[in-house]
């Protein structure tokens, strides 16, 4: 196939969306698939025409089309469109009308949307907008590709009535060493990588958790900015490069992941720091469902999962510090994390998208 993959981010930093974009595209075409990446890029100052191999384009006005976008996408003649969700543009139906375009989507939009109204008015305007718009962009799609199974049965989503698959996030396990061994930290160490302007990850229960927990547990906050109110136990570190935070995973016992999911009524998850986690050989702890495991009988021993719930950490303040110290020391194998390898996973997806061109096909004969 021959795939134009779309979106609306910066793929120039080195987060965990960039991360993603640019493995999928390399195991696409290492199974033998032609892909080009067109990246919009929400900024002012001037762009090189590439990054990393992927196409960028200056998006001055958030309405129009970026300058030779459209150009640019038919010159390369795309079998397939395949798109990261986001607020529909109407240059988007330009596209559609002449593609088959999948859509991946990652998140409860119309909640996180919501629940940025809740900041300033530009939040608010960009909840009603995508309220009213999207299923415009949802009707004229082929199919939808779901991180989770919660995401697809959203009546919001279910209503589309499209083909649609469940492919939750991986990583490229051969691309990460696990880090963690044992160490002699008296007190557990445990890492949270986030993000700024997420109420959903749960920063400001961690301080909570760290102010109960002093002289019992310490934490390395990366990617976020210091927060004034936290307790001395609890170290920030600011936006990082992969170098960089390894530097700090090498350092920590255990891996923290989403903890308030419920802000945007969602229980369904599969963050990437999490298979990150894993993958560099650190227990985790969660406050979510997370998709891999669903299904399962029983969570293994080197996941704590506690609910969903605004009081989650205060409710679990033991169980959490039991388990820190029962998984101080232990280094979890690649081999219980198979599950998670994108290699599997892309398969998936790319048989789906091939039976999208099939059914289209048969249809024009």
């Amino acid at each position: 196939m021959k795939i134009a993959y779309l979106l609306t981010h910066d793929i120039r930093q080195e987060d965990g969306v960039t991360k993603k974009i640019t493995q999928q595209a390399k195991i696409w075409r290492a199974m033998g698939h032609e892909v080009e990446v067109f990246a919009i890029i929400n900024v002012k100052e001037p762009l090189s025409d590439y990054c990393n191999g992927h196409r960028l384009f200056h998006n001055s006005m958030w309405l129009a089309e970026p300058r030779n976008l459209v150009k640019s996408i038919r010159s390369y003649k795309p079998e397939i469109i395949y798109l990261r969700f986001e607020p529909f543009k109407p240059f988007m139906n330009l596209l559609v009308r002449q593609y088959p375009t999948v859509i991946e989507i990652n998140s409860d939009d119309i909640s996180e949307y919501r629940l940025r109204a809740k900041n300033n008015i530009k939040g608010k305007l960009l909840y009603y907008y995508n309220l009213l718009t999207r299923r415009i962009l949802l009707k004229r799609v082929a199919g939808l590709i779901g991180v989770t199974e919660e995401l697809l049965t959203l009546p919001e989503n279910r209503k589309s009535r499209k083909l649609s698959l469940v492919v939750p996030n991986g990583i490229d396990l051969k691309q990460f060493g696990t880090l963690k061994v044992p160490k002699d930290n008296s007190i557990p160490q445990l890492v949270f990588l986030c993000s700024n302007d997420q109420p959903w990850q749960g920063t400001d229960k961690l301080i909570r958790l760290a102010r109960n927990s002093i002289g019992k547990l310490a934490f390395h906050i990366i990617g976020v900015s210091p927060d004034k109110t936290a307790p001395p136990n609890m170290t920030y570190y600011g936006y990082l490069h992969k170098e960089g935070y390894e530097a700090i995973m090498k350092l920590s016992d255990i891996g923290i992941g989403t903890l308030a999911l419920h802000r945007k009524n969602m229980n369904e998850a599969c963050p990437l720091k999490v298979r990150e986690y894993l993958a560099y050989g650190l227990p985790v702890i969660i406050g979510y469902n997370d998709t891999a495991f669903m299904g399962q009988e029983g969570l293994p021993n080197w996941m704590l999962e506690i609910p969903n719930t605004e009081n989650n950490i205060d409710d679990y303040l033991m169980q959490i510090i039991d388990f820190s110290y029962k998984m101080k020391n232990f280094v979890l194998p690649k081999k219980n994390i198979s599950f998670i390898d994108y290699n599997e996973l892309e398969e998936k997806r790319l048989s789906f998208m091939a039976s999208i061109l099939a059914l289209q096909r048969h249809e024009k004969e």
